[in-house]
This record gives C-alpha cells, structure tokens and sequence, in this order.
C-alpha cells in the first residue's frame, strides 16, 4: 500500500465552493458506555449509546459562506454539505488525483464567530449538526477518489467600522461575533443518531477591544442599532469599495472592561453589544454593497 497524506481543501456547501478554508474537521461524537454492576470491577458489556455528528470549518471566504448560509443558519435536508481533503504530492504540491470528500445530506448548518482584527483578514467559522431519520443510513459519504472543486478567487475582508448601541466605536483592534446560534437535536426509540435538528435560540452578541479611552459608552449601557462593517483588501496594501454588513436593529451595549493594560503595551477596553430581536425582522441581517 502507498503512503498518502491529505490536507484541508475547499468546502461545498450544495453548489457554493467555499475557499479560504483554515481549518475543518469532523465528530462522530460517539456516546460509549460499560458500566461494572454488583461490586464487580469490570464492565460485562460495552455499547454505544449514541452519536451526535458534527462538522465544522473556518474561511476566510466571508461573502461565499455568508451567502450560501446567513446569519440565521440553514436547513440542508435535501443539499449536501462536503469537506475536501486533497492528497499530497510527494515532493510538494497538490496532487492531480486521490482526493478525498467527505458528505452529509442531512445537516443543520449555522456559523459560530466572526472575528477580524486590526491589520489581520476577517475569518467566520461554521458548525453543522447531523441527523437520520434512521440509524441504517450513516451521516456521512466518504470517497477516497474525489475530484476537487474549482476555488474561484474570493476576497479578503478588512476591519472597517463597528457601531454598538448606536455609537460609532473609535480606535477598533478586535472585533468578535458571536452570532449566539444554538441547537438541539432529539430522537427516540432507542436510536443511535438524533432523528431531528432544530434551532433552540438566537442570541447574538458582539465583543469588541479599542484603544481609546474616552467616555465611548455609559458604564449602565447604552441602547441602540449594530453594525459591523468590513471592508475589501487589495493587492499591493489598499482597500475597495465593496462592503460587508452585519446589522441589528437595536440591543444594549456596555463598557465591560473599563481599562487594563501590561507591561508597556497600550491600554484598551472592552465593550460588549447585546442584540436583541424586534419581533419583524431578523435579530441580525448580513448585507453586501459591490460600491459601483
């Protein structure tokens, strides 16, 4: 048998290629159970009890993975979500053939975070959450012969501007986005796999580190719109026109952290932005301006 090595490659989410790919990976999240009774020391039996499949990945393809799946998530009960590992060259580069795919047509796909720091490129990372109407079916389609996708090129996003509780935050060196999405899964029956996969709550939050020290917001918090606005990177240390934005309609905000410093490094603070939802639209909304 050859030796192979695969490394992370693109993400499909149905026909969308997702590029910029920093890490994926994938969980059966198997529930093992051997329990010693009656004064005994050891398990007479040893069984699964369950698995919670899950799957996540973290782009720097932030317009691709935000248009295929918003801010509120997205059913992929009759698309497929797949992970590319494409096979190593021996002596470098990519090789031609031998990739591997690994797919689930029966996925709850959401994001987890945003993040974007000064003078670094905005990453968003995603979690899907796998279900079976039966136990027979396995949640995931390995192939080990796989053709990788075409990556189209894909932009890089820049921290631009970041509005919490209707103030225009000065001085930004991290912006984080929590985008506060949380599910359950459920089955019955004595069934190994969970049977469906709902959406429990939507709490989004937003978490933010400036440099300023000045009076930002009341330390009993302030009420207002959200927003967080990146902007494009170019080649060769500019920024375009194109926008991404993240908005929210109204929430609190607070100074968490009114200063801390180290050392000889510049003090910051932290502020924290709390969305809350009008009852019409949703709790965040993600937009993308081309700026023609």
């Amino acid at each position: 048998m050859s030796f192979t090595l695969h490394t992370s490659g693109p993400v499909k989410i149905d026909t969308a290629v997702i590029g910029g790919i920093r890490d994926l990976g994938s969980t059966l999240g198997s529930q093992v159970k051997g329990e010693p009774s009656s004064g005994e020391v050891a398990a007479r039996l040893v069984a699964l009890y369950g698995q919670k499949p899950v799957i996540q990945f973290t782009a720097e393809d932030i317009q691709g993975a935000l248009t295929a799946c918003g801010p509120m998530g997205v059913s992929l009960a009759t698309k497929a979500l797949t992970l590319y590992g494409s096979k190593l060259l021996a002596g470098g580069g990519i090789d031609t053939t031998g990739h591997v795919s690994l797919a689930s047509s029966l996925v709850l796909l959401y994001p987890k975070t945003l993040s974007v720091a000064h003078q670094g490129d905005a990453t968003i990372s995603y979690e899907a959450m796998l279900y079976n109407a039966v136990d027979a079916t396995d949640p995931f389609t390995l192939t080990t012969s796989a053709t990788l996708p075409t990556i189209a090129n894909y932009t890089r996003w820049a921290l631009g501007s970041c509005t919490l509780g209707g103030t225009s935050i000065t001085q930004q060196l991290d912006v984080n986005l929590d985008f506060g999405v949380q599910c359950f899964g459920e089955g019955a029956d004595s069934n190994i796999r969970d049977q469906i996969v709902s959406i429990q709550s939507i709490e989004p939050k937003i978490t933010v580190t400036s440099s300023y020290h000045g009076a930002i917001l009341a330390l009993l918090g302030a009420s207002g719109a959200f927003s967080i606005v990146l902007r494009n990177r170019l080649a060769g240390g500019t920024f375009g026109a194109e926008t991404i934005t993240l908005a929210a309609t109204g929430g609190l905000a607070m100074q968490e952290t009114p200063f801390q410093a180290s050392g000889h490094q510049p003090g910051t603070i932290g502020l924290q932005g709390h969305i809350v939802w009008d009852g019409t639209t949703d709790p965040l909304t993600y937009t993308y301006d081309s700026g023609a």
